[in-house]
């Protein structure tokens, strides 16, 4: 059998073999506990990251306890897995429909396997220094202990298999352990501050630093729709006719200036760093172009860029 380091048994020494059929508070363990000292070092840690990020969840143990994921008998962790990711998937999916206004279910679901696979939970859990909950001298130390428990610790026979299996990925993965961490930061403050406070959390750590919107090229390449819509004759005024791409280095922004042109008309441009993105992005731009003049409808990011222009220009225009 092979030997996980420390750091990946933590979830599922902690969860599945030890804390299941213990107290309901993390205080109330007992001193002959083998976990205690870690489950007290990881309170005061998380409770001293959240804080300093103003995450205003940590006054209530069964609240971080939910967060943690230190009892598996518990529904709060469930609901906060629940809840986290429905907030992410909220934000995300409107802020790919705000640059992707022909996107199907299908291309949603692709770009957001591939945004968590490019780790964006695991980023924003090391900027919260998540990670150093898992290298404290008295984690380690207490840990040495956890490795050795008896394996045959029962396990309470409500948990579904779906959660168990859960649980085993992220005790065999140190980043799955820190996403599911995220998430059910996210799903905390969702159940105890309210959705919007949630969506504003993913919106500043997860979309102003960590989206890149040309990663959806790698599920659907936005030049081969274009070529649909136009050689079938949906975009009527270059309906038939032939794509071209042409690109120029812009020595002012250090990238190329790609431009879609149909019937010797441009239909897109773009800025990107290579000319094969920026076909993408100018096929895209030329879509979007398409798309705006029947789909009205503004989105949810949209709309609250245009509340705050307006909300800025009021103050400028009418200062205190």
């Amino acid at each position: 059998m092979p030997v996980k380091c420390p750091a990946q048994t933590q979830i599922l020494n902690l969860t599945k073999r030890t804390f299941h059929a213990s107290t309901t508070h993390l205080r109330e363990t007992s001193d002959n506990d083998p976990t205690k000292d870690i489950k007290d070092s990881m309170i005061i840690a998380l409770q001293s990251s959240l804080t300093k990020h103003g995450i205003k969840i940590t006054d209530d143990l069964a609240i971080v306890e939910g967060v943690l994921g230190t009892n598996i008998s518990s529904t709060r962790t469930r609901r906060y897995n629940v809840l986290g990711k429905s907030a992410v998937r909220t934000v995300l999916s409107d802020h790919l429909f705000s640059h992707y206004k022909n996107m199907t279910e299908e291309h949603l679901s692709g770009s957001l396997a591939l945004y968590s696979q490019r780790h964006f939970l695991v980023e924003i859990a090391r900027e919260m220094n998540l990670h150093e909950l898992f290298r404290s001298e008295k984690y380690k130390k207490s840990l040495d202990k956890l490795v050795d428990l008896d394996d045959s610790i029962p396990v309470s026979e409500e948990l579904d298999d779906d959660f168990l299996q859960t649980l085993n990925e992220e005790a065999s993965n140190v980043d799955s352990t820190l996403s599911q961490l995220t998430l059910r930061i996210i799903g905390a403050i969702a159940d105890e501050e309210g959705l919007e406070k949630a969506f504003t959390f993913v919106k500043k750590r997860l979309l102003t630093k960590r989206m890149d919107i040309s990663v959806l090229t790698e599920v659907f390449d936005p030049r081969y729709e274009l070529d649909r819509l136009v050689s079938r004759g949906f975009i009527r005024d270059y309906a038939y006719q032939k794509l071209k791409y042409h690109s120029d280095v812009n020595k002012l922004a250090g990238n190329l200036t790609t431009v879609c042109y149909a019937n010797n008309v441009e239909i897109g441009s773009a800025e990107a760093p290579t000319s094969d993105i920026g076909e993408m992005k100018a096929s895209q731009d030329a879509i979007n172009r398409y798309y705006s003049t029947y789909v009205k409808e503004k989105t949810c990011i949209e709309k609250e860029a245009n509340r705050e222009r307006e909300e800025a220009s009021y103050t400028t225009s009418n200062p205190v």
